[in-house]
């Protein structure tokens, strides 16, 4: 759940050449003509309305604002084709006209819009750079990242800390699946196919070796290849090749450079199943969560941008405040 909620919402597109007057390039959303920026930015909005939170001054440290003799093209919110496959073959309803009649738009970046996982999970590996530009690239204004630890104490995105071995390739990686909570065994007559493998199991580095790929098993699988399984028919393995995983600084690092308009954050602080027993070799829930805000206020980010979230919900907001 969110421990908190953004105030407002709003659509922002880019779609001009910066000037003196407007170095950033904004354009109003429709119907909100005159607004020419974020907080900070170039003046001539209407009185009161200065743009979403989180979103920079042209003077902000954390991205630069063009030059007004840049060259800007304007950002390109894309949905593809599955809305339109999946609407066209809704049953006639006044829903199925309403969401026909927005099928050419405008699409712009809106700021509460998340990318759950990353926002692109029907169509690649969760929690991976893939799946993250392509939630951005589809409007969102707000992308996720679920943070899981590692057996060095390094910070990770993963939706939980014991899904690698149906959400990656560890299982494929012999020096690297012998070090599984559960090793792999075959399925048998009363049995069936297990594993159990967590981020907790490896370091950080071992992490940043394998693929996402989209989450599924074979329980009745008899090697470590066929227990890959095969994705639900909701999702598409078409681009399920080679998904790169992300740390949580690496997850910062696209956030802050994908493109278009800002986005801002939503990291999601895992509770560690039974499996990983707490503290895990010394590794307080306290630390964990103190390193998960620390990561962002290290990368100096401006706390208005990031929406952490945890089951403890208070816990994220103390440990941003030292207490």
């Amino acid at each position: 759940m969110l421990s908190t909620i953004l105030p407002v919402a709003f659509a922002l597109t880019i779609s001009a050449a910066p000037t003196p007057g407007n170095p950033w390039g904004w354009a109003p959303p429709p119907g909100e003509s005159g607004w020419t920026g974020p907080p900070g930015g170039p003046p001539g909005g209407p009185p009161g309305h200065s743009g979403p939170p989180g979103f920079p001054s042209a003077s902000s440290s954390s991205v630069a604002a063009p030059s007004a003799s840049a060259s800007v093209l304007p950002y390109s919110v894309q949905l593809g084709p599955r809305p339109y496959y999946l609407v066209d073959n809704m049953t006639d309803s006044a829903l199925k006209t309403k969401l026909q009649s927005c099928a050419n738009g405008p699409f712009s970046v809106t700021g509460f819009t998340i990318g759950h996982r990353g926002g692109g999970t029907l169509q690649f590996p969760e929690e991976t750079v893939q799946s993250e530009q392509a939630g951005a690239r589809m409007g969102a204004g707000i992308l996720e990242c679920d943070v899981s630890f590692t057996g060095d104490r390094g910070l990770v995105c993963r939706h939980s800390l014991c899904d690698l071995h149906t959400t990656t390739n560890i299982l494929l990686h012999p020096e690297l699946a012998k070090k599984c909570t559960v090793p792999f065994t075959p399925a048998n007559a009363t049995s069936p196919a297990n594993a159990l493998c967590c981020t907790s199991d490896i370091t950080i580095a071992e992490y940043t070796t394998l693929c996402g790929k989209q989450d599924a098993f074979n329980a009745s699988a008899l090697t470590v290849q066929d227990y890959q399984g095969v994705a639900p028919t909701w999702r598409t393995e078409l681009y399920d090749t080679c998904g790169t995983v992300m740390t949580l600084n690496s997850y910062i690092d696209l956030v802050e450079t994908v493109g278009g308009p800002m986005r801002n954050f939503t990291p999601e602080l895992k509770t560690p199943p039974a499996q990983v027993p707490m503290p895990f070799h010394g590794y307080t829930q306290q630390q964990y969560a103190q390193d998960f805000i620390d990561t962002f206020k290290n990368r100096s980010i401006d706390p208005n941008r990031v929406w952490a979230q945890s089951i403890e919900p208070r816990r994220g907001w103390d440990q941003w405040n030292g207490s």
